[in-house]
């Protein structure tokens, strides 16, 4: 029993708990929980057999989604969902069977395709971009323009380009700096923040930052998010007041909207794409590991690497030097 004056402190705890993921993470593992919670109930199984759950109930549970579901998504969910519900309360996972880890191979193997890595944006798709966007005067093209340069310049996620707030960006004489304040690989939340120089070009994104910062009329200082939706107000367009920044969906569909003419596949592209485009660009230019890295927020070699896709004549180059 917990003494009466520890009770508040005690009703904290499954939010601490929770706190050891991040949000999304959290809904995932337990939506992945409850979902074998829910199957295992419907075909009687006994309460005892479904926590802690027993690693052969656990994995007939696997055979069924292989059977019925078929992605290797729906599998990998159920597994990390069954270890995070366990491990969180401090009981033996089901996951630590050599039973269970066999089965789940099996089923990745027998699940595998292949991964479809989206197309890096190259600079001679954005200029094409530009030349069909760029006004002046026109803040919905020049939201979409901005936004696009600072993923493709400053490796950053949709989701990072989308959290900006105003006060997160510093112009200085030679650069920009950003502050991304959450990241997915940054765990503790510490924050980063990129620079990207100035270039003075026409696809610079410092010079088109401060022509979409003059035309959206926030403040240097404000808490404002910076890309937000739009509503045309006479001839022109202005930002809506409501501090929301714009949804993922409205900014692959601008995407899909100002790209599809300029490349050869839609489809084949994404808003990872300029991530993938800069870090590319960056790589193929000889730029230091340590500093590439860096510049992106990759934890693992691996991470980064998957994200740039070698000139031809490099790949060629490695044969070329075998003395053969």
């Amino acid at each position: 029993m917990v003494p009466d004056h520890l009770k508040d402190l005690a009703l904290t705890v499954p939010h601490l708990l929770q706190g050891c993921r991040a949000d999304s993470t959290v809904r995932k593992y337990c939506h992945g929980y409850l979902r074998w919670k829910q199957w295992a109930f419907q075909n009687n199984f006994e309460e005892q057999d479904i926590f802690p759950t027993k690693p052969f109930v656990f994995c007939i549970y696997l055979s069924y989604l292989v059977r019925n579901n078929g992605k290797v998504g729906s599998i990998t969910d159920a597994l990390y969902g069954i270890k995070w519900a366990h491990n969180i309360v401090g009981k033996s996972s089901p996951t630590d069977s050599l039973l269970v880890k066999n089965v789940f191979e099996g089923a990745k193997r027998l699940l595998a395709k292949p991964i479809r890595r989206k197309e890096p944006i190259t600079v001679s798709i954005l200029n094409n971009v530009y030349d069909k966007l760029f006004d002046k005067n026109n803040l919905y093209n020049q939201r979409i323009l901005t936004m696009c340069l600072f993923a493709y310049s400053g490796f950053m996620r949709s989701a990072e380009v989308l959290a900006l707030r105003r006060s997160d960006i510093q112009i200085r004489t030679t650069h920009l700096e950003i502050f991304v304040e959450r990241s997915k690989t940054d765990v503790y939340r510490d924050g980063a923040w990129i620079l990207v120089s100035r270039t003075e070009s026409r696809l610079c994104p410092v010079c088109n930052f401060e022509i979409y910062s003059k035309l959206s009329g926030i403040c240097d200082d404000s808490e404002e998010y910076v890309f937000r939706n739009v509503t045309k107000k006479g001839d022109k367009y202005v930002l809506r007041k409501a501090n929301k920044p714009m949804s993922y969906s409205r900014f692959r569909e601008h995407f899909i909207e100002s790209f599809s003419a300029f490349v050869p596949d839609i489809k084949s592209y994404g808003l990872h794409s300029f991530r993938a485009g800069g870090a590319t660009a960056a790589a193929n230019c000889g730029i230091p590991d340590r500093l590439f890295k860096r510049h992106g927020r990759w934890r693992s070699e691996t991470a980064k690497d998957g994200y740039v896709k070698d000139k031809f004549d490099e790949r060629l180059s490695v044969s070329q030097h075998l003395n053969l």
